[in-house]
């Protein structure tokens, strides 16, 4: 965790990005081949005949993100909790439909294999509920964050090691006096 006053972190913070970004180079360049014309840039001499990106990507996303990921759920004890791992099999499947992790989990992948992928989990009302007073349904949402917003401890060996880690994210200010208002802490 990180100590200090709000200065300090600043710097930390400023310094991860600067880190990042240094990182970051090829990526973008990955991405400009792999969207468009970009792989037939003849002021670099590269005149690639087809565009090497977007196969490798369309050739390995498949193997990695299946359909809606089948879960299955086993036990070491069948004959008492068989009946419990086929309810949270169940469950968990259920879980992946209604979050539509696939399409999260394709563009995370898409990411990794032009770099890195970050994926952020976060406990959120369930849609399409209307909100009650304390016992509204709250379902685990996976949620992409660009690999460009993302930042890490640069003094960190590991993922393990690292002090911190962070988004960048944009929010309205008026959401935030709203937010400010309503909750404690602020």
């Amino acid at each position: 965790m990180l100590k200090g006053d709000l200065a300090s972190i600043r710097t930390e913070i400023e310094n991860a990005e600067d880190f990042r970004d240094s990182h970051l180079t090829q990526w973008r360049h990955l991405i400009e081949r792999f969207h468009g014309p970009a792989f037939r840039n003849l002021d670099q001499g590269e005149d690639d005949p087809e565009n090497f990106v977007h196969e490798y990507v369309a050739l390995v996303l498949p193997r990695i993100v299946h359909d809606a990921p089948k879960i299955r759920v086993k036990s070491a004890r069948p004959i008492t909790q068989g009946l419990t791992a086929g309810v949270l099999q169940v469950a968990l499947n259920r879980w992946c439909k209604m979050t539509r992790i696939r399409t999260t989990l394709e563009r995370i992948a898409t990411d990794m294999l032009l770099g890195f992928g970050v994926g952020m989990v976060v406990n959120e009302p369930r849609k399409g509920y209307r909100a009650s007073d304390d016992a509204d349904p709250y379902l685990p949402r996976l949620y992409r964050i660009s690999p460009d917003r993302f930042f890490v401890d640069p003094a960190a060996t590991s993922l393990e090691d690292a002090r911190f880690m962070g988004h960048c994210y944009i929010v309205d200010k008026e959401d935030l006096v709203k937010q400010a208002a309503e909750e404690d802490g602020w």
